[in-house]
C-alpha cells in the first residue's frame, strides 16, 4: 500500500467504492435518474474532450480516451488501452477521471 500512496490510496478507495451505482437503485429513480445518467455522462464526455482539445490533442484516439477517462477513470484505460492511446493519453484520462469524481463526491452532499 505504501507504494500505492499509502493511506491517502486508501481513503480514495473507499470513497470511489461508496460513490458506487447500484442497479436497484438506479431502477427506482425512474425516468429522471436516467435522463441524469445520460446527461451526466454525455457531459463529462465533452468536457473530457474541450480539455483534450485545450491541451493540443486534435485525434480522435485523443478524445476517446480523455473523454472516456473523464466519465469513468477506470473505463478511461481500458478503453484506451484498447484504441491505442500513448501512455500519456491514459494518464490524462485517469486524472480527468479522478478529479471529476472528487468533484462530484464533493459537490453530491
Amino acid at each position: 500500500m505504501a507504494l500505492l500512496g499509502g493511506a491517502m490510496f486508501r481513503d480514495f478507495t473507499i470513497v470511489s467504492t461508496a460513490m458506487g451505482a447500484n442497479l436497484s437503485e438506479l431502477r427506482k429513480t425512474g425516468l429522471p435518474g436516467i435522463i441524469s445518467l445520460l446527461i451526466g455522462v454525455t457531459v463529462s464526455f465533452f468536457v473530457g474532450g474541450s480539455i483534450r482539445y485545450a491541451m493540443g490533442y486534435t485525434d480522435a484516439v485523443s478524445f476517446t480516451a480523455i473523454g472516456v477517462g473523464a466519465c469513468t477513470y477506470i473505463v478511461g484505460p481500458i478503453t484506451g488501452a484498447a484504441i491505442g492511446a500513448t501512455s500519456d493519453l491514459i494518464a490524462i484520462s485517469i486524472a480527468a477521471g479522478v478529479v471529476k469524481t472528487i468533484f462530484v463526491s464533493i459537490i453530491t452532499p
